[in-house]
């Protein structure tokens, strides 16, 4: 999330929507130093969501709303979950063997094998990551 910080132009584009109802795309500048585009009204102070197009190489500013500050916050949540999580998995690279048993006679699918080695305990987990805090 950031804040406006300029206003750069007013009235970057305008145009019709399908419905006949008038738009004007503004263009903007961030504390954070990034130039985006987005929808008026937008105003000096407001907090934004910036998100970029991969296609047009540019950013898009979106008014923060309390929704869409609640969804921010679970993605940055599982962002995290998921990055500790990645941590696990290097950390027991290796330690963990998946011998794969074959189906045999039975024509279905192989699978794996129980882990060789121990997993650590729950508690130990949890400590890195405060569970009570995920929203689900």
């Amino acid at each position: 999330m950031d804040t406006i910080k300029e206003i750069i132009d007013p009235s970057f584009r305008s145009g019709t929507g399908k419905t006949g109802k008038p738009w004007t795309m503004m263009k903007i500048r961030t504390e954070s130093g990034k130039e985006a585009s987005g929808f008026a009204p937008l105003a000096v102070g407001d907090s934004v969501i910036l998100k970029y197009n991969d296609q047009y190489k540019n950013y898009s500013a979106e008014l923060a709303t309390g929704s869409k500050i609640e969804n921010l916050k679970k993605d940055e949540l599982l962002e995290g979950i998921d990055k500790k999580l990645d941590r696990i998995l290097v950390l027991l690279d290796g330690k963990l063997t998946k011998p794969v048993t074959p189906a045999i006679r039975t024509g279905g699918p192989a699978y794996p094998a129980q882990p060789s080695v121990e997993l650590p305990p729950v508690d130990q987990l949890e400590d890195e990551l405060d569970l009570s805090s995920i929203p689900f």
